[in-house]
């Protein structure tokens, strides 16, 4: 499965913040530590504002994402 750049960064960061991340055939699956939430997401999203929802999806279930 190939992730588009920023979704790459995003699982990174998420990895070092101690998120468990699984990566499915289309999809990957943010898992918050405290189990606070699970963002799900399109490996090849569409929308041009997908990046700008996935970081507030991610922000809101805890992990700390620059601006």
């Amino acid at each position: 499965m190939k992730l588009a750049k920023e979704l790459r960064r995003y699982t990174a960061l998420a990895k070092d913040q101690g998120f468990t991340v699984i990566e499915k055939t289309r999809h990957v699956q943010f898992l918050a530590p405290t189990g606070g939430g699970i963002v799900t997401v399109a490996c090849t999203p569409s929308d041009y504002r997908a990046y700008m929802n996935i970081r507030a999806d991610l922000r809101r279930i805890g992990m700390v994402v620059e601006r």
